[in-house]
């Protein structure tokens, strides 16, 4: 059922009430009182008014709705994509510092453990976020960095693909790993935009559903951004 429907029947039926109401005033005057045009005339502003909260009211429900469906359509894409196993951090990590190479690759390579120790920190500081705040509303945002991790190890992975097939050409290896680079600053560049909106709504101690709605869609988009 469409959750705006009760709210625009009932604002129809305040609109068509008013008219009659206004457009015969001169009557109901006369043919009652003054104070009865003015009872009625408050009655049909009432019903305006409860037929356009209504209609916020069903918006907002659908549109939560139609929210939550995108984000089990996007879990559902994704989990299908994580049958293949990626590295851990750590295991990334550890080879990464192993590796003997010019310290021209070796930086680029630095440049994606500096990543990852950076969504690490990013974890730790939503967790202290949501634990302060009491911030249950975005319970789910905790999974939404774990599956930015996950895409920033995929991505280290694919550097040591790189490592592994383009050894022998140091331009070439730098100039790939340095893209992968590059993607993962922009995750990492959301994480921290969407972090600092979570931190500024959690310092203005108000229960604003538009807030809330916005975080839900950028929450969204950020994983839409890791799951294509």
């Amino acid at each position: 059922m469409n959750k705006k429907l009760p709210g625009i029947l009932v604002t129809i039926v305040g609109i068509v009430f008013s008219a009659i109401v206004f457009g015969m005033k001169r009557n109901i005057i006369i043919y009652t009182h003054y104070s009865s045009w003015k009872i009625l005339s408050i009655v049909s502003v009432i019903i305006l008014i409860i037929g356009i909260v209504l209609f916020i009211k069903g918006y907002i429900k659908e549109r939560s709705n139609n929210i939550r469906k995108i984000e089990s359509e996007i879990d559902q894409e994704y989990e299908k994509k994580r049958s293949v196993k990626l590295k851990s951090a750590a295991d990334i990590r550890n080879f990464y510092r192993e590796l003997n190479d010019t310290p021209e690759v070796v930086a680029s390579f630095t440049r994606l453990i500096k990543q990852l120790d950076e969504i690490e920190e990013f974890k730790g500081k939503l967790k202290r976020l949501m634990e302060i705040n009491d911030l249950e509303i975005f319970g789910n945002t905790g999974e939404l960095l774990e599956r930015i991790e996950d895409y920033l190890c995929g991505n280290c992975r694919k550097a040591v693909n790189n490592y592994i097939v383009d050894d022998d050409n140091k331009a070439e290896l730098r100039r790939s790993i340095n893209l992968l680079a590059d993607d993962n600053s922009e995750k990492l560049e959301e994480v921290r935009n969407f972090l600092d909106q979570l931190r500024d709504y959690a310092n203005s101690q108000e229960d604003d559903e538009e807030a809330v709605e916005t975080l839900k869609v950028y929450c969204n988009t950020i994983r839409r951004s890791v799951s294509e």
